[in-house]
């Protein structure tokens, strides 16, 4: 799951503001929201969110300055490419004067005046706790439209784990613990599985394989027209290629698999294949492909 970020700066004056940004194109076009974007290589996360804020508002932020304030796990079971983790930042110390830019038309709102109904679904939900000074991590599920919310569930977090996740800003597994080893064991399995089929294989044949191993969980899960599994054939990938896209078709099975309750089986049957593979020779009991 790719990591992105938001950030909102929060003014001073009669009123307590907040800056919010029309986006004019691309992802989100016609909504508003906060400043953000995807995380390049070599950033950290807050240096992200400080970069992205000053491309789409001119305002500069210092990336240590930023308040790490929420991780919000959005899962499109329809659009898989468009579920990420966002790690969300308050910016209390700026300097600069919002402008226009290619992305984004910022303007300021009073904190009693948030424009929800021109924003994306989930805001009501979280977005007022975060701008009362609470720290959380959030789960928002989007139904079938891809706008209305099916799912959220919140978790306000104490000063100490906030600061936890904070300070493991390095990516989605660092970010969020609960994910960890899961995420590492599907990089695990794109690794062994790529190294057993070899150069030429596409990815409807290594799924078919691997729901031999997982059983008909996975099966179902992989009729879902939205899980975002590729049957086109893939030419002649390199192998590191092949295990990047079966890490995504089993990312993107296991979020839908938690839309529709399935989780816990589809989990388990992916520890199946883990072990299968290790008992196999294929991954390195240390937690290395060779």
């Amino acid at each position: 799951m790719k990591d992105g970020t938001l950030c909102f700066v929060l003014g001073s004056g009669p009123r307590e503001q907040v800056l919010l940004g029309y986006k004019k194109g691309g992802f989100g076009a016609g909504k508003i929201d906060g400043f953000g974007g995807k995380v390049e290589p070599g950033e950290t996360i807050a240096e992200a969110a400080a970069r992205e804020l000053l491309e789409e508002s001119s305002i500069v932020a210092v990336a240590e300055q930023l308040e790490y304030v929420a991780l919000l796990d959005f899962i499109f079971p329809c659009r898989p490419e468009w579920s990420q983790l966002v790690h969300a930042f308050v910016a209390r110390q700026w300097t600069g004067t919002p402008a226009e830019s290619d992305e984004m038309i910022p303007r300021w709102y009073a904190l009693n005046e948030i424009p929800f109904a021109g924003m994306w679904g989930d805001s009501p939900y979280w977005l007022p706790l975060v701008l009362a000074g609470k720290r959380l991590r959030a789960r928002i599920v989007f139904q079938e439209d891809n706008e209305t919310v099916g799912q959220a569930r919140l978790e306000l977090l104490s000063p100490a784990e906030a600061a936890a996740l904070a300070a493991g800003q390095s990516g989605c597994a660092a970010a969020y613990p609960p994910e960890r080893d899961q995420l590492w064991k599907l990089r695990a399995i794109g690794d062994g599985l790529a190294r057993r089929f070899g150069g030429g294989s596409d990815v409807c044949q290594i799924m078919t394989r691997l729901q031999e191993e997982c059983g008909e969980v996975a099966q179902q899960v992989n009729r879902f027209q939205g899980s975002g599994i590729k049957r086109e054939k893939m030419g002649e990938p390199s192998a590191a290629e092949l295990a990047r896209e079966i890490k995504h078709v089993l990312l993107n099975a296991l979020q839908v698999a938690r839309h529709y309750g399935v989780d816990q089986e589809l989990s388990a049957s992916i520890e199946n294949s883990y072990q299968t593979l290790v008992k196999e020779g294929w991954i390195r009991e240390e937690g290395h492909s060779d």
